[in-house]
């Protein structure tokens, strides 16, 4: 915000009288200014742009730790959360697939109609045993 001000208003104001103004000290200012130079924002910010061309080469599809893949197979070493961050922070959101119809044909058949079944109702399913068939759902096979 000082920056910015200081920016927009070449000689008017004075680091020291806005940092009195938004109760920052003045140490606290400059510290703040140096972090851009640490080796870790430096490496960010030369690595941002390849995660989003490594974004827009896998047609948006790739999420972290797939970009962390290509990337090292590119030869930049980053952690996955480093990368989810950089992601982040540039908006990038991998596609996820979205089913052909409504209900997703692929559910196991103890799926049966979208509800979850009891482990026990699970074990009826493969077996063929359950209620109307005199057996009795036992929590041990």
């Amino acid at each position: 915000m000082i920056d910015a001000l200081r920016a927009e208003n070449p000689g008017m104001f004075r680091a020291r009288d806005l940092c009195e103004a938004f109760d920052v000290s003045r140490s606290g200012y400059y510290a703040h200014r140096q972090k851009e130079q640490r080796p870790r924002r430096r490496e960010d910010r030369r690595l941002a742009p390849v995660v989003v061309e490594c974004f827009k080469a896998s047609r948006r599809t790739y999420g972290s730790v797939r970009l962390q893949e290509d990337l090292r197979d590119r030869g930049h070493r980053a952690g996955r959360r480093r990368i989810a961050r950089l992601m982040r922070r540039q908006g990038l959101k991998a596609k996820t697939e979205t089913p052909l119809c409504a209900e997703d044909h692929r559910q196991p058949p103890w799926r049966a109609g979208g509800a979850v079944q009891t482990a026990g109702a699970r074990r009826a399913v493969r077996t063929g045993s359950g209620a109307g068939h005199g057996h009795h759902l036992h929590s041990r096979p």
